[in-house]
Parts: structure tokens; sequence; C-alpha cells
């Protein structure tokens, strides 16, 4: 009788046991995972939060292939014969790991030397008549794409990319492999490209044709200087035809926003000497931390490309 109660306490310890172990498990995986519709719910506590939340943690290098995102280009996988596919992001919101992603200028994913999410920026100089006078301008190429997100009122965002810069001039200059040497006139890229982000409640990129191949740009918004656009040089120093870049930007939100638009701008000029440049850039991951609410110390002075100045 002694042992039959020795062993059923057994059994009662360890299955209490089990149980607190399955429910420790389950609060540290459920703790990882966000739910997106939380994030959308009024956070009528918002300055009193002091947790920091990592809500976006995006990663590009999962090889699946969005398709039919509104445009038509060739594929530029270097492993595969050359054809057309809708196998881009495009002015179509495409579904990719449970988020709504736009497109301009056709970014599209890239397995080969580089890995990840393509984009490019070109520039280079055009000749035009205007009132019987030449004269040089830009022509320049740009890439974005955007993120349907809940950016909330009262909480600071830490924005992180991960990426990778190729000078393709330099390369092109420098491969003895390929007879590409004529396609530039410079020896490297003589402006380096800008990454910017921009938070806004619209999902639409704007610009003349979502789809264009040469040239096109995506315009960034020029009405105001907002907190909410923000940009930093993709600078390349050694070696100088790539380099991995982290590219952070901080948010603190004074209103709600809900879309990110991401920007891959050439260096552009005003004067009569006009660089000559082209890049690109395969981002690998973009991860965003939600945190109490921080105030920016000064004023943001920084302007959209075009605005007065170019990037």
């Amino acid at each position: 009788m002694k042992k039959s109660l020795l062993v059923l306490s057994s059994l009662i310890l360890v299955s209490c046991g089990g149980n607190d172990l399955l429910n420790s498990q389950e609060e540290i995986q459920t703790s990882k995972i966000v739910d997106k519709q939380i994030l959308t719910q009024p956070n009528t506590n918002s300055l009193e939060n002091k947790t920091e939340i990592v809500v976006m943690d995006l990663n590009f290098l999962n090889k699946a292939q969005p398709q039919n995102g509104g445009c038509t280009v060739t594929n530029i996988d270097n492993k595969a014969v050359p054809h057309e596919t809708t196998a881009a992001f495009g002015p179509n919101p495409l579904s990719y790991f449970g988020y709504q992603i736009r497109g301009y200028g056709a970014p599209r994913m890239y397995w080969g030397v580089w890995n990840g999410l393509r984009f490019e920026s070109k520039n280079e100089s055009k000749t035009i008549i205007n009132r019987g006078r030449t004269m040089l301008i830009n022509n320049p190429l740009s890439n974005a794409i955007s993120i349907e997100f809940p950016f909330q009122q009262n909480f600071t965002y830490e924005i992180t990319i991960d990426a990778s810069i190729t000078d393709e001039i330099y390369l092109a200059k420098h491969d003895e492999f390929r007879g590409n040497d004529d396609l530039y006139q410079a020896n490297q890229s003589e402006a380096f490209s800008t990454v910017a982000i921009e938070l806004t409640n619209s999902p639409q990129i704007r610009g003349a044709d979502p789809c264009a191949k040469y040239p096109a740009r995506a315009v960034v918004n020029t009405s105001f200087v907002s907190s909410y656009y923000k940009k930093q040089k993709a600078e390349i120093t050694t070696p100088p035809s790539y380099e991995n870049k982290t590219f952070v930007f901080k948010f603190s939100m004074k209103e709600a926003q809900s879309a990110l638009i991401l920007y891959f701008l050439p260096g552009l000029s005003e004067t009569q000497s006009i660089p000559e440049s082209s890049f690109s850039m395969y981002i690998g991951n973009i991860k965003i931390v939600q945190k109490p609410f921080e105030q920016e110390q000064g004023s943001d002075t920084s302007t959209p490309c075009g605005f007065r100045v170019g990037c």
C-alpha cells in the first residue's frame, strides 16, 4: 500500500513538473512572436511601455520568389537562360511572408555572386536643347519598395537594413572576363548612391511609370521637410567595388503612419558636371524594433532628393 502511494505521489509530481516545463516552453516560444493584429490596436499606455519588441524581421535570403507584381522583366540570374518573367515587385501589392509589398523600377530577388532583393541606381549625363541652348542634365534611375506596416504614435522605431553595395562601373572596368568596358566613360562611379526611408500613410510609391527600366525615377515627396524621411550615403570604402553595409534609421513617432518606403537613389547634380554612376544593392534583411518613445534631439535637417539640391 505504501509503495502504491509513493508511486502515485511521484506520478503527480512528474505530471505537474511536466506541465510547468511545457508551459514555460510555450511562453518562450510565444514571447518571440508578435501578432500583427495587436500592433494595429491603439495603445492607451504607450508612454509607460518600457518593452523593446522586434516587430519585423523580414528575411530576403530565403529564396522565395514573388510573382505577378505587375511588371515584366528579364531574368537576371546568371546561371539561367535569360527569359521574361513577372517575378518582381511592382505596382500590384504582393503578400511576402505576411507583408504587403510594392515596388518601383521592378526590384527583384537575385541569387548569384550576391544574394537578396536587388535594387539599382544609376545616373548619366543627357544632352537636351532648351531654348536653343545645349545643356547636360541628369538621366537617373532609382528603385524603391513599400511595405505596409502600422507604425504607432508615441513609440520610437529603430529600422536596420543589412545590405551589400556594388559599384557596377568599377566591376565592369576591372572584370577581365567580360568585354563590357565600353559601357561607361568613367573608371568607377563618380557619386555614391543614397539609401532613404520615408514613413507615410500611403504605400503607393510616387512616379510616372513603376515598371520603367531606364530612366525611371521614384519621386520622393518634396512638398515638406519631414522628420519621417531620413537618408544615408551608401559609401564604399575598401574594396572599391563591393562592401557589406548596415544602415540604421530611428524614428520617434508623433503621429501614426501605415507604410515604409525604402528608396535607392543615385547621386545627382544641378551643375553642368553630371556624375556617372551605377550601383546595385542587395538587401538581405530588414529588422524593426519598437521601443519606448525617445524625444529626438534637435531638428531634422534631412531633405528629400531633388528638394533644392540632389542627393
